[in-house]
């Protein structure tokens, strides 16, 4: 049986009656060549769905196992630096337990450590600030807290120009 093919027309340039009538004069032989090759595609996109829904599911739990990470090591470093515990055998306990590479949990306890270190400094500058609302001298904070009284000036200083005083 020799190939039909349809005219070249586009479909709206030509009348429905027309269209049916090159439908009917396909062979079934060529419609099941056309299904086949359809589902040989649909196969296809199927297995790059299946592989692309692996590899998302391998990105989810290797982000879980990172979040757990920097949670431990976040902690790990807070303790560390509240203790006075060294920051490389905490460090090396949390790359153990984990199995993370132990460069990595050193670059997340930096950060981690800086932060506390920055939060130290603000609780002992609002102390500061509350002592000085209590009507103590210079002299008489840097004596409880452990500071000269010229750098308890300048922090008061300091934070009366950038901070807003809480009620």
């Amino acid at each position: 049986m020799e190939n039909v093919t349809l005219p070249q027309k586009k479909l709206e340039t030509f009348a429905i009656s027309e269209y049916a009538a090159a439908q009917s004069t396909l062979s079934s032989s060529q419609i099941a060549k056309s299904l086949d090759a359809a589902a040989d595609a649909l196969e296809a996109e199927a297995r790059r769905l299946r592989r692309n829904a692996a590899e998302l599911r391998d990105h989810i739990d290797r982000q879980r196992r990172l979040t757990e990470l920097r949670h431990r090591a976040r902690a790990a470093a807070v303790a560390a630096s509240r203790s006075g515990r060294d920051f490389g055998t905490a460090a090396h306990e949390i790359a153990r337990q984990t199995g993370a590479p132990i460069e990595a949990v050193i670059q997340i306890m930096e950060v981690e450590w800086r932060k506390t270190g920055r939060e130290r400094l603000a609780l002992r500058n609002e102390a500061i600030m509350r002592l000085k609302r209590q009507g103590l001298t210079n002299a008489q904070i840097g004596e409880r807290i452990g500071l000269h009284e010229k750098s308890v000036a300048r922090i008061g200083g300091r934070m009366r120009r950038n901070m807003v005083y809480r009620a």
